[in-house]
């Protein structure tokens, strides 16, 4: 899983090893924050229920954010962003009263999410802006997930029609204007025109020439109260991590 994001300056001294640097098409500095261990501890909670993504995943929606008090450390493999040398998965927290699907599939989905805004902590710190998260990639199949992102993240999100393929529509898009670049490139060397070249498209421009073609999308503002109960169950989750290398010991 990563979360890029666009600075409006290079990242500076002091990287972290949670974030990596790049840039987008029209050279802005990009943030890229990431993480190794993704959904697969969810997928293994949901297998060891059946199996069943639609029989688990309404139950989840249903789970209060902080899972009845139930946490889960999600690292089937090392997370060195996190520190997290040795895979270590463990459900931290079993009652009688919050051993149900829902709590631990949530509590399973909330790891890995917890882990990215670990890494948009170091951003913010650094007083880098994060005003809207454009969410795209298998998550967004469950629709309502998106709200928890929202709520967690305490900032709105914006879903596209196609956002469970973002990734490949805007790795296209990139595609186009390389080629676009090429080509005009190449038409004005051939035409010794220096003046035809100056007229290549900005990315900017670019991307202005596609408007028309762009699907709706769906946006999901924080709950306030449901931000709160998240930011606690967080602070929770970065308290379990300073025992994992405790914890690494016995698997």
């Amino acid at each position: 899983i990563v979360a890029n994001a666009v600075g409006d300056r290079p990242f500076g001294d002091g990287c972290s090893d949670m974030v990596d640097h790049f840039c987008a098409a029209d050279g802005k500095p990009i943030n890229m924050i990431w993480i190794q261990n993704g959904t697969t501890f969810l997928n293994s909670m949901v297998k060891m229920f059946g199996n069943d993504f639609s029989v688990v995943m309404p139950q989840l929606l249903e789970a209060s954010p902080d899972c009845g008090g139930l946490l889960a450390l999600p690292f089937l493999h090392d997370e060195p962003g996190v520190g997290i040398a040795t895979k270590t998965t463990a459900l931290v927290g079993l009652t009688a009263q919050n051993a149900t699907p829902g709590n631990v599939a949530k509590a399973s989905l909330l790891g890995p999410i917890y882990n990215l805004q670990l890494g948009t902590t170091i951003l913010d710190q650094k007083g880098y802006p994060r005003t809207e998260i454009v969410l795209t990639g298998g998550i967004t199949k469950t629709i309502e997930c998106c709200q928890i992102v929202a709520d967690v993240f305490g900032v709105p999100v914006r879903v596209l029609e196609s956002g469970e393929e973002g990734s490949a529509w805007g790795g296209a898009v990139l595609a186009k204007y390389r080629r676009t670049m090429m080509m005009m490139t190449t038409t004005t060397e051939d035409d010794g025109d220096d003046d035809a070249r100056k007229e290549s498209p900005s990315w900017t421009e670019f991307c202005g020439q596609l408007v028309g073609k762009q699907v709706g999308f769906r946006k999901f503002e924080p709950n306030k109260d449901a931000e709160i109960e998240y930011q606690r169950s967080f602070e929770r989750y970065k308290e379990l991590l300073k025992v994992q290398p405790e914890l690494a010991k016995l698997s």
